[in-house]
């Protein structure tokens, strides 16, 4: 007890000092968001997950601790996970003595500070609960083949729970029927437990239901609206992202790669995220061809030492327990290659394979290498301790380094935070914001949600409307922008409409049987998306709208808008082609008709927190002066501000007019 303790004390305190003081990208403020309002996230909706951060809300006392506090829902489970490793790897090698003890302990602690581990533990993310479920199986599984029927039991339990928290879990359900079955000898399949792991699969199951429940009180967010058990099922499967073709790699999708040559290039993926855990130096891409070096003796280090800790396995343990943590090794790499199918890695430099990832999937195999790497420095504790001892200190020490010198310290990331509140800010009286991706959208959320800024009020009029376009193509998102602003499909496709009645589940019938895209004047197919933001137009423009209207080519249709009226304030993230040459940058936005004129005043009010250096800014995080102090000495390299150069990169050439420092800044945005 006193060495776990030990162990969760060091790792909470690590994780804990690094994490980030408010959201990340991605999927981070979303689920911040979704806490907040106990809401429902996008399928498959992780409802334990999301109930769980929701406690962790409750000890924020101001909403600017929000973020925050769920943070420390990671940091919290992350700990507990590396415990629970500690435990598996104690129970694999045999703990007899203090030294065994202590270097299995140390062994534990480099494991969950892998980098993707350790990337996962500081924001709001549900890898770290994740992780602790896998870990906890992983443990009860070798339990199991003792013979005792409550861990068996125990597992089912905490299996049939995991489908509420992330899908990876319920792989690691294959070495627990092996364990059973190596227990099978020892009486544990009685009927009467079969029976009770039936009953608590079932009470595990039942978690999910918190989605059916929590969607029937309209949450403030609530991206599946589930209504009934087909909803239910519907998110459950993610039937809104299409149907897998295990059989068809998508690394085949554009290159005409072979199943088994699209296969080989998804491992060599997942190869490089493994290259990322040991060292920071191909990872953040320093040192050049000596970084790469070091890496490659590092891991060629760590895959002999994980060899050789598998035949001290091998020797010492029963058969069973090499068994299980095969399937377990097995599960977590290529199992979960081929199951989840990922496109070429976004730091793939080869321009023919495509597609590629948005971003890379290195957090799905985090327990999978925290694994590897405790069972490779295992292999110490069995080394005499005047070796080891220093052997320990030093991987214990670049595992710090790793992590500290790397963008898993978030202790200071702000840039995700000051994005959502200066977009914000940028838009005027009453307004809407199209947004065209998951960073622009979730940050907003998380802002007008959590931080109640410039949150729509319909009543009053007030406010801004966040409108992802690709969204529009779901039925239960159209049905709540069309609360806001009341555009009908109906005016555009006239009488296909009459026979039915305009509920999201109609709406979506309807999509599904006519496909619900035209062609404009100049051939081009318009999906439901881009009809709805013409619709929304033209509504917000008070101009009558039909098929004909906008099926028009994009310049009739500017023609059409700007013979209208309106109290509204039109913005875009990103300049689309509708209305080219209309989009004005006001900010840190792009302004239909807008006033480029107002860019100085608008920057020189945003937060720079994260960006520019401690001492530069005012308590606000606002720049205090500029044109007396260097690039070198204003920029704070934050490798998360780098989803924010396009709008950064073109601010600060605005409001320092000075070409030197512009393009210091733009170099070191260009060098990720």
């Amino acid at each position: 007890m006193l060495v776990m303790s030990g162990v969760f004390v060091f790792l909470f305190a690590n994780f804990a000092i690094t994490s980030s003081p408010s959201i990340s990208w991605w999927d981070s403020s979303e689920l911040v968001a979704a806490a907040h309002c106990w809401g429902v996230p996008h399928p498959p909706g992780s409802p334990l997950y999301v109930t769980a951060a929701r406690v962790f809300c409750m000890f924020a006392e101001d909403p600017a601790l929000v973020a925050r506090c769920v943070n420390f829902l990671s940091v919290t489970a992350t700990a507990l996970a590396g415990v629970f490793l500690y435990l598996s790897i104690a129970k694999l090698f045999g703990a007899q003595n203090l030294f065994r003890k202590f270097s299995l302990s140390i062994a534990a602690v480099c494991g969950t500070m892998c980098f993707s581990m350790w990337d996962s533990a500081v924001e709001a993310e549900i890898y770290g609960l994740s992780s602790l479920m896998i870990f906890v199986l992983l443990w009860l599984s070798l339990k199991i083949t003792e013979g005792k029927p409550k861990y068996l039991i125990g597992a089912s339990y905490l299996l049939a729970l995991s489908f509420s928290v992330h899908a990876t879990v319920i792989i690691a359900g294959i070495p627990v029927l092996a364990a059973a079955f190596f227990a099978a000898t020892k009486k544990v399949l009685r009927p009467s437990v079969v029976v009770l792991c039936l009953i608590f699969v079932l009470v595990g199951a039942s978690s999910y239901m918190i989605l059916y429940f929590r969607g029937l009180e309209k949450p403030v967010l609530n991206e599946s609206a589930v209504e009934n058990f087909r909803d239910l099922a519907d998110v459950a499967l993610r039937k809104q992202y299409g149907s897998q073709n295990f059989l068809h790699r998508q690394t085949s999708t554009l290159t005409g790669y072979s199943f088994l040559k699209g296969l080989f290039f998804q491992n060599v993926s997942y190869l490089n995220y493994m290259a990322w855990q040991f060292t920071p130096f191909v990872r953040e891409g320093k040192f050049g061809t000596a970084g790469v070096v070091m890496t490659s003796v590092f891991m060629a280090l760590f895959f002999l030492f994980f060899v050789f800790s598998l035949i001290k396995i091998f020797r010492g343990s029963s058969p069973g327990f090499l068994v299980i943590l095969l399937l377990f090794m097995f599960c977590l790499s290529f199992l979960l290659v081929f199951v989840f199918n990922f496109k070429f890695c976004s730091s793939d430099s080869d321009l023919s394979h495509i597609p590629k990832e948005a971003r890379a999937r290195d957090y799905f195999f985090s327990a999978g290498f925290a694994l590897i790497y405790a069972l490779a420095l295992s292999l110490l504790s069995f080394m005499r301790k005047k070796k080891a001892v220093p052997l320990l200190l030093f991987f214990t020490l670049s595992g710090l380094y790793n992590g500290y010198s790397g963008h898993a310290n978030r202790r200071d990331s702000w840039s995700a935070h000051a994005f959502a509140f200066n977009v914000l800010g940028t838009a005027q009286g009453k307004s809407v914001i199209f947004v065209h991706g998951d960073n622009d959208t979730f940050t907003l959320w998380f802002a007008q949600i959590v931080g109640n800024e410039k949150k729509f009020d319909k009543t009053v009029g007030t406010g801004v409307v966040v409108i992802n376009s690709t969204l529009l193509n779901l039925p239960w998102y159209m049905d709540e922008i069309s609360e806001k602003i009341p555009f009908e499909l109906s005016k555009v496709y006239g009488n296909l409409f009459d026979e039915i009645d305009l509920t999201g589940k109609d709406i979506e019938a309807f999509c599904r049987e006519n496909a619900l895209a035209v062609k404009n004047t100049d051939g081009i197919i318009l999906y439901p998306s881009d009809v709805a933001v013409r619709c929304i137009l033209s509504e917000i423009y008070e101009r009558d709208y039909s098929l004909a209207t906008v099926a028009m080519s994009d310049s009739s249709f500017s023609e059409f808008i700007l013979g209208g009226k309106s109290g509204w304030n039109v913005y875009s993230t990103l300049e689309m082609p509708l209305l080219e040459g209309f989009w004005q940058r006001e900010g840190l936005l792009l302004k239909l008709f807008g006033d480029s004129r107002k860019n100085r005043a608008l920057l020189l009010g945003y937060d720079y927190k994260g960006i520019i250096k401690d001492d530069c800014l005012d308590e606000l995080g606002r720049i205090k002066y500029f044109r007396e102090i260097t690039a070198s000495q204003a920029f704070k390299r934050d490798v998360d501000s780098r989803a924010m150069a396009v709008f950064y990169e073109r601010a600060l050439e605005i409001l320092c007019h000075s070409d030197s420092l512009y393009i210091s800044l733009y170099g070191v945005f260009s060098e990720k």
